[in-house]
């Protein structure tokens, strides 16, 4: 019994203000659920989308933020995606595309303006690039997560249409991390 006590008091310890987050890429749903059970991390946390990606990695997570072996904070979500097969209507987005991305957050009282520059590829449905990733479907309807803001976790939702001069992308997103949060537009054009 006082064993017992022992355990849970180190438990406790090593972990008081959110758990490791674990590597998931590769894994099952399952398997992702398990091991973040094993690093004592919630398993509401996880927010799993899909992703058109390789028949060969159906079912397994393709990509997932915020990165392993960061601290999960409290009420923040690790956004996955699993992939699934893709459908030949994806192909229509395919390309590079470059744009922009402005908004605000607020850092306590403080409003602070953000700007930044838009640089993604577009793959079979699955948006690539160091800021941002997501999936765009055979309608043009897009959702994913970024990075603009340094320490927080990003979530955008877009729309693909075409235009007389090639593709355009418009939507908004949403950041939220420790005492921070932030909202704004993204636009981007294909370029190639």
């Amino acid at each position: 019994m006082i064993t017992a006590a022992v355990l849970l008091s180190a438990a406790s310890v090593t972990s008081p203000s959110g758990c490791i987050i674990p590597s998931l890429i590769g894994r099952s749903l399952a398997q992702s659920r398990r091991a973040l059970a094993a690093q004592s991390c919630p398993a509401s946390a996880l927010q799993a989308r899909t992703s058109c990606g390789p028949a060969a990695k159906a079912g397994l997570v393709l990509d997932q933020r915020p990165a392993p072996g960061r601290r999960l904070g409290k009420g923040q979500r690790i956004a996955v995606h699993i992939g699934r097969a893709c459908s030949a209507g994806l192909v229509a987005w395919n390309g590079s595309y470059t744009g922009i991305f402005s908004g605000e957050h607020d850092q306590g009282s403080q409003m602070t303006e953000d700007t930044g520059q838009l640089q993604f590829q577009v793959a079979n449905g699955r948006i690539v690039a160091p800021t941002l990733g997501g999936t765009v479907d055979a309608a043009g309807g897009a959702q994913g997560t970024a990075s603009f803001l340094p320490g927080t976790d990003c979530f955008f939702q877009a729309t693909f249409t075409r235009s007389p001069g090639g593709i355009d992308v418009t939507g908004s997103y949403t950041c939220s991390g420790p005492g921070l949060t932030g909202k704004g537009a993204i636009k981007a054009h294909r370029t190639s």
